[in-house]
């Protein structure tokens, strides 16, 4: 197998491995990934894993209609979607297949759950902000209120932080816009969560001297599960010389979960619009 680019130059050679079957000897896995509320079709990632023969394979449904289409060998499989922004991932394990036949799986897919959103328009909404941390309209590249640390001073170690309930909830990620700039490898802006109140933390992303916007998105790890007492912080650290008037900004926060509480919401809420 050899590809080129658009400019007909060709790429390095590559061998792939393939597995030759009687027809009776392949199974078929097919169906759609789509939205369990308004069933849009999904582009996602489906592996299919047999745990007795150690196969894993992988295939991808279309965006325009949420078909995908796995040939494996018979056996009974289980299959994991990794599903995309927004919705939260699937399992269905101890399917079985069957060779020369095809076994149909439509998947649909619980949204994410928006435990938490500030776009910083109303007011503190619960955060402890620390100086210089303000709420600014007149941050460059940003329409209305960010958070802001304008004129920063050297030796700061200054946080802007709340405390967040995940109780029900699993699998939570945060997103959020930011501008970062700050003195380039010296002053940074960091997120960083505590799971046992403070005592100790750590750290997610960190960035420095940067002056465009950019939207953020970070996994959460799995010990903020179910935690009823999540914290949140926005750190903006700088050495001892040297600073940027600019500062750290964080606009548009959002927090989004899965867990057994946010697919329960869900299930209530199939019929939201009757029968009509």
């Amino acid at each position: 197998v050899q590809g080129s680019d658009t400019s007909s130059q060709a790429g390095s050679p590559n061998a792939v491995f393939i597995e030759v079957a009687e027809p009776g000897e392949i199974a078929t896995l097919a169906g759609t990934i789509s939205a369990l509320q308004g069933g849009v079709p999904l582009a996602a990632s489906v592996r299919v894993s047999n745990g007795s023969t150690g196969e894993s394979r992988n295939a991808l449904s279309s965006a325009s209609d949420g078909g995908y289409l796995r040939p494996m060998y018979p056996g009974n499989v289980d299959i994991h979607v990794d599903a995309p922004a927004g919705y939260l991932d699937e399992d269905l394990n101890g399917v079985s297949l069957t060779g020369g036949q095809t076994q149909v799986r439509n998947i649909a897919l619980y949204s994410s759950c928006a435990v938490f959103v500030d776009d910083v328009e109303s007011g503190a909404n619960g955060w402890t902000a620390a100086s210089p941390w303000v709420r600014s309209s007149s941050v460059g590249g940003n329409a209305g209120f960010a958070w802001a640390t304008p004129n920063y001073g050297n030796n700061q170690s200054s946080s802007l932080s709340r405390t967040l309930d995940l109780t029900g909830y699993a699998e939570s990620s945060l997103s959020f816009d930011d501008r970062c700039d700050t003195e380039s490898g010296y002053d940074f802006g960091r997120v960083e969560i505590s799971v046992n109140a403070g005592g100790s933390w750590t750290s997610l992303y960190q960035c420095s001297g940067r002056t465009s916007w950019q939207h953020n998105r970070l996994t959460l790890p799995a010990s903020t599960d179910n935690l009823a007492g999540l914290r949140l912080r926005f750190r903006l650290t700088s050495d001892g010389n040297t600073t940027r008037p600019g500062g750290w900004a964080i606009d548009n926060i959002v927090l989004e979960s899965g867990g057994a509480q946010c697919r329960a919401d869900q299930i209530d809420r199939i019929f939201t619009h009757g029968f009509e």
